[in-house]
């Protein structure tokens, strides 16, 4: 496997810094970005990746919800790669924990923010990246990758199940079924088109974060992340247009 460009946004922190430095330290010394709203979070990450991780990775400023920002990142990495191979969509936010809400209560606020972050910044940006990402799956290699990271909550099958669980999390689990919906809207249209890019969406699973509180229960960050790199680096037989859940179908009841 030859060394890819690989941009993680949302990444100064949890799952996000642990795929990071995972795979920094990968020994086909790929060149990875860690993207932070904030530039002196960001700048913190790398510095800390480098102390306690010994990898060396390179930062760039993206809040998903501005597009000057997505812009910006975009002119940076062109600039300096070139090219981008692999782009993690892993900024998101959840809104669930400090501000009530369910299906017959919804709080409207925070139901449009959160998709004008999950799905419209999403958008943006991977929209905003495919220049980038084109240049590199035309090279006539491996396969460009979007990879979206997603939630159980986003699976309408699970959440129908028995075993389906926070239920009244709407603004979260509704924005992330319509970035599941874009995934596989994108997906087709670029294999139809014969561009060698591939796009999935891939939940880690319950991993305590900030995100959600810090969860009892769940995988470490780090245990979240490993789950996903396979999914990063794909070949031509690759799957794409998958929403990969680790549940089996079979185990809903």
């Amino acid at each position: 496997m030859s060394p890819k460009v690989i941009l993680v946004t949302g990444s100064n922190t949890g799952i996000g810094y642990e795929l990071v430095h995972l795979l920094a330290a990968l020994p086909e010394k790929h060149t990875v970005y860690l993207a932070s709203r904030k530039k002196d979070a960001g700048l913190a990450a790398v510095e800390k990746a480098k102390k306690e991780k010994g990898v060396t990775v390179k930062f760039v400023q993206l809040d998903i919800s501005d597009p000057a920002t997505i812009e910006a990142a975009v002119a940076t990495i062109k600039k300096q790669e070139g090219r981008l191979d692999v782009l993690v969509n892993n900024a998101g936010i959840a809104e669930m924990m400090a501000k009530p809400q369910s299906a017959t209560t919804p709080n409207i606020p925070a139901l449009r923010n959160t998709f004008e972050t999950n799905v419209v910044g999403l958008i943006n940006t991977t929209t905003a990246f495919l220049p980038l990402l084109r240049a590199a799956a035309s090279a006539g290699g491996d396969p460009a990758v979007i990879l979206n990271v997603s939630t159980d909550m986003a699976s309408n099958t699970f959440m129908a199940s028995p075993k389906g669980f926070l239920h009244e999390g709407i603004a979260y689990n509704t924005s992330k079924a319509a970035a599941n919906a874009y995934t596989i809207a994108l997906a087709r249209e670029l294999k139809d088109a014969g561009e060698n890019i591939k796009v999935n969406a891939v939940t880690p699973g319950f991993t305590s974060t900030a995100l959600n509180g810090f969860g009892a229960g769940g995988k470490t960050p780090e245990e979240g992340a490993k789950t996903m790199i396979p999914w990063i680096f794909l070949g031509k037989d690759g799957k794409t247009g998958v929403f990969f859940l680790f549940v089996s179908i079979a185990d809903l009841g």
